[in-house]
């Protein structure tokens, strides 16, 4: 009789452990909204962190605007860096693209924009989730 209560325990927390790992991954995949500019001849903008769940997984950008009918370059890096970790994307206005990576899990990110050598600051909004599901 002990044995059998001590399954039934046992295989209750594995369920509790499995559904509570489940929730950690899918809310980590939601997105966040971005808006930072661009700086001028050569500049960079940043946006917020996110934290990965998923290694090698896509992330995904959904721009909004970028300013003054430019275009902007994006890519993944890591949170403490400037370095792409991937794969890089034009956008402009309206577009979504996914950016390969080689971003393990549990690593920090954010997305780096930019813009060539412009001479004028650029500004960018969207929304962006670091594994794309």
């Amino acid at each position: 009789m002990r044995t059998a209560i001590r399954i039934v325990l046992a295989t209750g927390s594995v369920g509790a452990v499995l559904l509570g790992t489940a929730a950690i991954a899918q809310a980590s995949t939601s997105y966040s909204s971005y808006n930072t500019t661009i700086g001028k001849y050569g500049g960079a903008g940043y946006s917020g962190n996110q934290k990965k769940t998923i290694s090698d997984q896509n992330a995904e950008v959904v721009s909004s605007t970028v300013g003054g009918n430019y275009t902007a370059d994006v890519c993944l890096a890591s949170s403490g860096g400037s370095l792409c970790l991937g794969g890089t994307k034009n956008i402009n206005d309206g577009t979504k693209v996914a950016l390969w990576n080689l971003a393990g899990e549990g690593a920090t990110v954010k997305l780096k924009f930019t813009d060539g050598w412009q001479w004028v600051n650029v500004q960018v909004t969207g929304k962006w989730r670091a594994d794309k599901v």
